[in-house]
């Protein structure tokens, strides 16, 4: 079977396909939309059930998640399109 490379080379590859200002414009998008998952599922202070453990872990979860991909994944299609540019100026 064949190895496939999955995480940031795949983001750059895909900001290497597209126009360079449609990878920028992307990457806006992909960073506001992660910062704001990040900002609504802030954690509560405090646990007062059992019951509300359940949430309290899913909340947390996706606080994590989003405030470390806020930052991973625009980086990457920042890269893409970096690379897209150049491609594009040595093309002329």
């Amino acid at each position: 079977m064949a190895k496939h490379d999955v995480g940031l080379s795949d983001l750059m590859n895909l900001g290497l396909r597209l126009p360079w200002h449609a990878g920028i414009a992307r990457a806006v998008v992909c960073f506001l939309g992660f910062h704001w998952a990040a900002a609504v599922s802030e954690p509560i202070t405090a646990v007062k059930s059992i019951d509300a453990m359940g949430p309290f872990v899913v909340r947390q979860f996706i606080h994590v998640f989003a405030g470390f991909l806020q930052y991973i994944v625009p980086v990457g299609l920042l890269i893409g399109a970096c690379g897209s540019f150049l491609k594009k100026s040595r093309g002329k």
